[in-house]
């Protein structure tokens, strides 16, 4: 089965022509808790793009842990012939119900950060491109704390086969738990922190000082879409090895041997020992083709629905009063 790259932001278009007409009637309709709203927006904007783009995480996270195949267009060739069609989404259950609270938190804690960097400022004074990397940072930090539990289930499921791979986000933390302790459900957490911090301060922030930086006759959603698609890209090259060291710590002697004792150092190292440097960015090409499109269209879409949901209207209709 062939799942065409553009497919999240030709539906994401369709989506924003409709969110852009019915803007004006919600916004005038919808009187929600602004945080209430802000988290709603992020999370459906974050599980319509993922389940879109759930095949290609699935083999990125196959080539990142495993040699079963040689590239992704074998991985993507001979999974649905091998496993099922339904397979390329298997451990996307466990994703959604990691990255749909993930994206509507670091959503909603973004918009927190950077009001808290800005405190003293002037009003209407813009962010630097330090407080906008700061503020995305932090926001991603915070939230891969609460949701690391989740994310170590859905790598797990994405490269287990047999048994294992049925075992369901339960069963496969209780395994985690049976082997290492409570402690074990924070496996590689150190390097995820590494690894997401930068990674949230480029797209995040970085998209927000695009945004801030285009005038206000040309933020519109085609701006936006570009604007998150090269922060989404910049992110996602920049940060893959850190990436693929945090998944292999992941999955590593959990059904057997392992081989790098979770130490950051002794994966980097092994990696490039065995594969070269290379090995660190095995599946990079892949997820570039899949995370830039799939967070322009989450982002942009998240700005949309804000808008249409009327995020931050109640609370300027408070001010006014």
């Amino acid at each position: 089965m062939r799942v065409a790259p553009c497919s999240t932001l030709h539906a994401f278009l369709c989506v924003a022509a409709w969110l852009r007409l019915g803007s004006a009637v919600r916004m005038a309709e919808v009187s929600m808790p602004d945080p209430i709203c802000r988290l709603i927006a992020g999370g459906i904007a974050s599980g319509t793009a993922k389940t879109a783009m759930a095949p290609f995480e699935r083999v990125k996270l196959i080539l990142q842990t495993s040699h079963k195949y040689a590239n992704a267009l074998e991985a993507l060739r001979r999974i649905p012939a091998e496993e099922g069609v339904a397979s390329l989404w298997r451990g996307n259950v466990a994703n959604l119900a990691r990255i749909v609270p993930t994206y509507a938190m670091r959503f909603a804690l973004l918009d927190n950060f950077r009001a808290a960097v800005r405190l003293g400022a002037p009003a209407g004074t813009r962010l630097t491109l330090a407080q906008e990397l700061c503020a995305g940072a932090l926001a991603g930090a915070a939230v891969c704390v609460v949701t690391h539990p989740l994310d170590l289930a859905r790598t797990h499921l994405a490269v287990a086969s047999g048994a294992h791979a049925s075992a369901g986000v339960r069963g496969t933390l209780g395994l985690f738990v049976r082997k290492y302790g409570v402690v074990g459900l924070y496996r590689g957490l150190a390097v995820s922190l590494l690894e997401i911090m930068p990674y949230t301060a480029i797209s995040l922030g970085g998209f927000e000082y695009i945004k801030a930086s285009l005038s206000a006759s040309h933020v519109d959603p085609r701006s936006k879409l570009a604007a998150s698609w090269l922060s989404g890209l910049c992110a996602s090259l920049l940060c893959y090895p850190l990436d693929s060291v945090k998944r292999r710590l992941m999955v590593d002697g959990v059904t057997g041997g392992g081989m790098y004792g979770g130490s950051i150092a002794r994966c980097i190292t092994t990696v490039i020992r065995l594969e070269g440097a290379r090995g660190l960015y095995r599946g990079c090409l892949l997820n570039a083709l899949k995370s830039a499109p799939t967070f322009a269209a989450t982002a942009t879409m998240n700005d949309l629905l804000k808008v249409w949901l009327g995020c931050g209207v109640a609370a300027h209709s408070a001010k006014a009063r």
